[in-house]
């Protein structure tokens, strides 16, 4: 039994430190546009002098929050385990005689690099884009995003993966893309 982290998302909109960065940048940008260019040049400078100590201070923080990790939008809560028999989304258990199908997309993993320029985004990802679909032969569809620690992470259920595999509740694109996903970032890791 392997188990990841469930990542919930949120119903109401969350503030992260990327967010608050640029839309501090932006307003500060905004009202300096707007007095230079409608109030114009004053004797004083000493507004000017304001908004690019803050903008220069803003430009400092989106650079230092560039090499954190990226800020998650929801929660981690409740695990998701994979078993030979089934899976176990938080409480509830899919016997893997009640699945019909099950889709795993895999595109992120924690420390992941998602952007290059080190300025206001964060540089690495907290590796939430994951997730699994399972549809039931009563029509019902479950769908679960979940966390990966690392490139191989899922490695780690790997038989039970072929158990759902060699059972016909994946379809031979999706687990020949896991596993082909899987190797290549387990060799690329074995040179370093």
């Amino acid at each position: 039994m392997n188990s990841f982290k469930i990542y919930k998302i949120p119903q109401k909109y969350i503030w992260t430190r990327s967010r608050v960065i640029i839309i501090s940048l932006v307003v500060v940008f905004l009202i300096f546009i707007i007095k230079v260019g409608f109030i114009g040049k004053t004797d004083s400078d000493i507004v000017e002098k304001i908004f690019g100590y803050l903008s220069i201070t803003l430009m400092v923080a989106g650079l230092i929050n560039s090499f954190f990790r990226e800020q998650l939008k929801g929660t981690l809560d409740g695990l998701l385990k994979f078993e030979n028999d089934g899976i176990t989304i938080e409480d509830r258990k899919f016997q893997l005689d009640d699945i019909r199908l099950i889709k795993i997309q895999i595109t992120d993993y924690a420390g992941k690099q998602i952007s290059t320029i080190p300025m206001i985004w964060e540089m690495y990802s907290s590796g939430v884009e994951n997730k699994v679909v399972i549809i039931l032969h009563t029509g019902e569809v479950k769908t679960c995003y979940f966390q990966l620690q690392g490139e191989n992470h899922l490695m780690r259920a790997s038989d039970e993966l072929y158990a759902y595999y060699s059972a016909g509740k994946m379809l031979t694109e999706n687990y020949n893309g896991i596993t082909r996903d899987c190797f290549y970032m387990l060799r690329s890791t074995e040179f370093l």
